[in-house]
């Protein structure tokens, strides 16, 4: 090493020394004070401190700072001309607390960086000395995760780790993975650093480790700064959860010695074991049996650790019983600080296998040493706080470096980019496997566009099988999640979950449960306008699950309800159409019986799962004596999710719930109507006549006494309102609906006079006045009753209010409160007069 970098090393192991700094500035100037020395590893030169801690000047010192940081430390000067290499530059005075506490806004961690102002000779003898200031950024510990942006800092992205090389500050990509997560010493031998392991080969295809910094990063943090003894890594298959965890069990042993962990010593042992009996052959689309597996059961797994950590030659392991393996296991980690990798664990959980987890956990955490195991598995753990999912490639640059990467290897070209950032990357949500089998194809293929399609039709069958038919086989014996994914499959696009519930027919809660046993491996989500969560499968799931779906009972079934329901209903095949007419005519003649033995009768899929029958069956169940209420229930329901409208059999079913007494489903099939897309303005009003009766007589129920008895009485009113205005308007028949109107708002007047709702009355009307621009006829005897009740209160503070009110409707007749008759205002004008 150079005078200058080791002046420059002991300058960062010591920032706050003036003799190391005024030595440093000296070695960076010639005689006559110019600053000669090129930019390398452990400095650069800024020409001024930033004006401002948010724009692109200050971005690019946060760049220079964290790049430093996370190499060998090193040192800003600021002040330095670009072109003339002359001092004194920077006039901004530099406030180090506040950019120590800007980076620690920007990375979540306290770099602190120390300031140094120091006075040189100029150019010229006898000129007068000129400042430089100093940044010295300290070097990450070893132990230490990498500084990334945690937002978006002008151009550059969030989660952008930086390091220095040379003159520059690069972003880090794969091929420096070993260096940002190894000891950084710029002279040491790397082999001090190593420790004993037992490592495999490299569990993945392509021969180079691409991204994924940010995953390593969090695990470094775990076994360096949490005291948590366990980590899982989950995800999807061919996610890359063996490679990511076999990256690190090499990087642990490469550089152990400088890793410290929980308890200030560094690591001393990486094991790394595995269960994982069958791969894919990525090359030739296959799977094919593992080379070498290390255990199949926990005892096996006991057994396979002792050996891989040289416990003893001479103990024959093959006699001894689980207590006494543990004991053993317990004894390794009171000798040493280990990580422990055990591979694809959930081999043995799906065949139902104990994996041990507990006593490993209760050893590690009683260890006398520090103990890490690391698991990878598929599906998502109990405790997400102690997990770590590992999805496909996030980042545009890692997908295009491991794009490049595969093709390479399989001696194929690059894909057009057009293909490559649609297709590629969408339709494999950048899982590793899955792209690099569909380059492998490349090889016998004439494009990439056949090959995509190849694998999605038949060459991908044992690629599909080997991400998802294990967990596949090991969903719930009830089908429930089976069902939610063969819905999602067939529907085509991103699905709701009242959707789903609409579909499949078994209860909130059952469905809820299903999308979150099949949630964490098969499905995506994405988020709608509303802000409402959706599912979908991707490509490649979708060609899995739609080919498995085929050998279940209920495949047929459910494909014509997803059809159905696609249709909005309005599909009534011919089948459907001639068993209707058979029904029909029985029930025009009073068959009622034999017409409710023929709809029960057929299961025919096309047809039972056809809104247009279930409506008919509905509408008999709701008929026959006696009463099927709840077979009735379940099928006006499923045409309502089905959004399949039919007013008569809405009738019956309003009918069905009077007799049965239940206000609450009353209401409810009236909102249907009234909320319905292809019901007539008439129809939605005649269920606006409907529901106010329904509310009329809950709020006799409550009493005109109570609060709750006016707000029905209120609601009631409105509603009876609209449906007079609009069936007057069109010349029918209001007699009906006038009496309503006229009986509801005189309950409505009572109620306030026995709640002394004087204001709350006016209100009501005045809204009704808003909502219609006039009051109607039948609300004239109401309206006078409430002003001669107003008029008998004489003297006393309700009297005086009760007047005031009077007074104020008076001045508002004929204006904001007025009957569509003019004779009408003038009676009300002379009643609150008198």
């Amino acid at each position: 090493m150079s005078n200058l970098e080791v002046c420059a090393q002991h300058l960062v192991n010591d920032p706050t020394n003036y003799t190391i700094a005024e030595d440093f500035v000296l070695e960076l100037c010639d005689s006559s004070g110019l600053f000669r020395a090129q930019e390398d590893d452990l400095f650069d030169y800024k020409r001024e401190y930033p004006h401002s801690m948010t724009d692109g000047y200050f971005a690019g010192i946060c760049r220079i700072i964290f790049g430093f940081h996370n190499s060998f430390g090193g040192i800003l000067v600021l002040g330095v001309h670009d072109l003339k290499r002359t001092g004194g530059h920077n006039k901004k005075f530099v406030n180090v607390e506040r950019l120590n506490t800007r980076l620690r806004e920007l990375s979540g961690v306290s770099i602190n960086v120390r300031h140094l102002d120091l006075n040189y000779l100029g150019d010229n003898e006898g000129e007068q000395a000129k400042r430089v200031d100093l940044l010295v950024i300290p070097k990450r510990l070893p132990n230490a995760p990498p500084v990334a942006l945690l937002s978006k800092l002008e151009k550059y992205a969030a989660g952008t780790v930086w390091i220095r090389r040379g003159h520059e500050v690069l972003e880090v990509t794969s091929r420096d993975t070993a260096f940002l997560f190894g000891p950084r010493d710029m002279v040491s031998d790397p082999d001090l650093y190593k420790v004993p392991g037992y490592l495999p080969t490299r569990p993945s295809t392509i021969a180079s480790f691409v991204g994924r910094v940010g995953t390593l990063s969090k695990l470094f943090s775990w076994i360096s700064s949490e005291d948590e003894p366990r980590k899982f890594l989950w995800g999807r298959g061919g996610s890359g959860k063996s490679t990511i965890a076999f990256e690190f069990a090499q990087l642990v042993k490469d550089c152990g010695k400088s890793i410290e962990g929980y308890d200030g010593e560094t690591f001393e042992r990486v094991v790394f074991l595995s269960a994982k009996e069958r791969e894919l052959n990525s090359e030739k689309g296959r799977i094919q049996d593992t080379m070498h597996v290390d255990f199949s059961t926990f005892s096996q797994l006991l057994i396979a650790f002792l050996v891989a950590a040289d416990y003893s030659v001479d103990e024959d392991y093959s006699s001894m019983s689980i207590e006494e393996l543990a004991m053993r296991v317990k004894e390794l980690f009171d000798f040493e600080n280990m990580l422990v990798v055990i591979d694809d664990i959930d081999t043995l959980v799906t065949k139902g296998e104990d994996a041990g987890f507990d006593l490993l956990y209760k050893l590690a955490l009683r260890a006398k040493k520090c103990i890490r195991i690391l698991y990878t598995q598929r599906n998502q753990p109990l405790s997400s706080e102690n997990s770590i999912e590992v999805s496909g490639f996030e980042k545009e640059e890692e997908f295009v470096e491991f794009v490049h990467k595969c093709c390479d290897q399989f001696k194929v070209p690059m894909p057009k980019e057009d293909f490559m950032h649609s297709y590629l990357w969408k339709d494999t949500e950048g899982i590793p496997l899955i792209i690099e089998t569909i380059v492998g194809l490349r090889k016998t293929c004439g494009d990439f566009q056949k090959a995509h399609q190849i694998f999605l039709d038949r060459r991908g069958d044992e690629s599909r099988k080997y991400l998802f038919e294990r967990e596949y086989d090991a969903l719930g014996r009830d089908n429930k999640g089976r069902q939610v994914l063969a819905t999602i499959s067939e529907f085509g696009r991103p699905i709701s979950n009242d959707e789903i519930l609409a579909i499949v027919q078994f209860g909130e809660s059952s469905v809820s449960e299903a999308i979150g046993e099949v949630l964490g491996f098969f499905l995506s989500t994405s988020t709608s306008a509303e802000g409402a969560t959706n599912y979908y499968l991707n490509p490649v799931t979708k060609a899995f699950i739609r080919e498995k779906s085929k050998t279940l009972d209920f495949s047929t079934a459910l494909v014509e309800r997803v059809k159905n329901f696609k249709s909005a209903g309005r599909r009534k095949t011919q089948e459907v159409a001639l068993v209707e007419t058979k029904i029909q005519r029985l029930l025009d003649i009073g068959q009622i019986d034999p017409a409710l033995d023929m709809v029960c009768r057929e299961v025919t899929p096309s047809i039972v799962e056809n809104a247009a029958f279930r409506m008919l069956r509905a509408q008999i169940f709701s008929i026959c004596s006696p009463v099927r209420r709840a077979e009735a229930r379940e099928d006006f329901q499923y045409c309502v999710d089905h959004s399949y409208e039919d007013a008569e059999g809405m009738r019956k079913w309003l009918a069905m719930e009077r007799e049965a007494g239940s206000s609450h489903n009353q209401e409810r099939i009236c909102d249907y109507v009234i909320n319905g897309k292809a019901y007539a303005e008439k129809v939605k009003h005649e269920f606006n006549s409907r529901k106010a009766t329904v509310l009329y007589f809950k709020g006799r129920d409550h009493g005109v006494s109570s609060a709750d008895g006016f707000g029905l009485f209120e609601r009631s009113l409105f509603l009876s309102v609209r449906a007079f205005n609009f069936f007057h308007g069109t010349g029918a028949d209001t007699n009906f609906n006038y009496r309503y109107v006229r009986s509801t708002a005189f309950s409505l007047v009572n109620s306030a006079k026995a709640l002394d709702y004087d204001r709350q009355l006016v209100k009501v009307f005045e809204g009704i006045q808003k909502e219609h621009g006039f009051l109607c006829d039948p609300l004239f005897e109401p309206f006078a009753e409430m002003l001669r009740y107003f008029a008998m209160s004489r003297g006393g503070e309700i009297g005086k209010r009760r007047q005031g009110i009077i007074r104020s409707v008076n001045a508002r007749i004929g204006k904001s409160i007025t009957f569509e008759l003019p004779e009408f205002n003038q009676k009300c004008a002379k009643l609150s007069e008198a």
